[in-house]
């Protein structure tokens, strides 16, 4: 692999500054090599939480990059260890969910515990050892009912007329969850909108529609969204 004309000016630029710089040019199968300290805990760069992930009750885990194990609280590890797809996996062998994009507040898009039925899941603590545990939370949009106008993303509960909008089910692609979840979010913005006229779930579609738009681009993706087109919900 040859350095380009733009790098070697560059070069020489630092060392005419008097300034070092240490590099390492990968040819065929090869990889770049920085010499920095791995995080203690797996990061997910799409969230606005970083290494957090949120549950079902508003309390974050982490994952531990070691040992890729569910770490609840400092010194506390569970038997939930997460795989190289996000997908969560109980006791070695048994996937249980994953870890998605959900709606946060201020329109942010925050990681969070989802079971397979698009549920979100709690951590439950004994003692030194944790787990997770199913239950009927469901992910909502900011502002939504039952969405306490926290950090987080959801409630157990979801009245009135958004009741019909309670646990539906993404019927797209949902092979990357890191992409499809904005349009799953903009599916129950949809649906709110729809069941209350609230002009609130179309802004929250528009920003989850504006996010996918950029990062099907960004990423030359395949994927075709289902209720985003473009930049806009569609009403």
């Amino acid at each position: 692999m040859k350095i380009s004309s733009a790098r070697i000016a560059q070069i020489r630029l630092l060392a005419s500054l008097g300034i070092s710089l240490v590099f390492i040019t990968a040819c065929g199968g090869g990889s770049s090599s920085t010499s920095q300290t791995p995080s203690v805990y797996i990061d997910f760069p799409a969230s606005a939480n970083g290494t957090s992930v949120v549950d079902a009750n508003n309390h974050f885990v982490k994952f531990l990059t070691a040992s890729r194990s569910m770490e609840v609280l400092p010194g506390i590890t569970s038997d939930i260890t997460i795989d190289a797809s996000n997908n969560l996996i109980k006791g070695g062998s048994h996937n249980i969910g994953s870890v998605q994009l959900v709606a946060g507040s201020g329109g942010s898009s925050i990681a969070g515990l989802l079971a397979p039925n698009g549920t979100m899941m709690a951590s439950v603590t004994s003692g030194t050892s944790a787990t997770l545990a199913n239950t009927n939370t469901t992910f909502v949009a900011p502002g939504a009912a039952g969405s306490g106008g926290a950090t987080g993303s959801g409630g157990t509960t979801v009245t009135g007329t958004l009741a019909a909008c309670k646990g539906v089910v993404y019927p797209g692609d949902t092979t990357d969850p890191q992409t499809y979840s904005y349009d799953a979010i903009a599916q129950f913005d949809q649906c709110a909108y729809r069941a209350t006229n609230d002009s609130k779930y179309v802004l929250d579609g528009n920003n989850q529609c504006t996010v996918l738009q950029g990062l099907i681009a960004a990423t030359n993706s395949s994927f075709r969204p289902i209720y985003c087109s473009g930049n806009s919900l569609i009403k």
